[in-house]
């Protein structure tokens, strides 16, 4: 999904990820992808923060809480397989994972996985802590 708005951006000074708070799974993986951001490039924060509604408002509110999303600085937002891959291009240690996949046009295939994943996040859920997820300020 790609969505743009005049607020999507308002303020942000590099990508920013949008993630689910309430989700232990969903905060582990945004605290896994924070500590591979060596160089702050990502800013992080979850979906009921309330510096995140400006980003937010881009994205239809029925399709908020069904992905994890990246907002750009220019308002442009994408979400799942698409913002996977979008992100790995922004890590360094991983650019060339996502520039691979982008060149061999598998973003697909990475959208399917996401989905098989996403589906199955109460389940995974279980299996890590309650520690808060990360919160890097646009």
């Amino acid at each position: 999904m790609v969505a743009a708005g005049p607020a999507a951006g308002a303020g942000a000074h590099r990508p920013v990820v949008l993630y689910n708070g309430n989700c232990p799974f969903c905060r582990a993986t945004a605290r896994l992808v924070a500590r591979l951001d060596r160089g702050g490039r990502v800013a992080f924060l979850p979906f009921d923060d309330p510096e995140a509604e400006p980003f937010m408002q881009s994205i239809a509110p029925d399709e908020r809480e069904t992905s994890w999303h990246l907002a750009g600085a220019g308002g442009r937002s994408v979400s799942a397989g698409v913002a996977t891959v979008e992100l790995l291009i922004l890590l360094p240690s991983l650019a060339w994972l996502g520039k691979t996949i982008r060149a061999l046009r598998l973003t697909w295939l990475v959208g399917v996985l996401y989905r098989f994943v996403a589906g199955r996040r109460s389940q995974l859920s279980r299996f890590f802590s309650t520690a808060p997820g990360p919160r890097r300020f646009p």
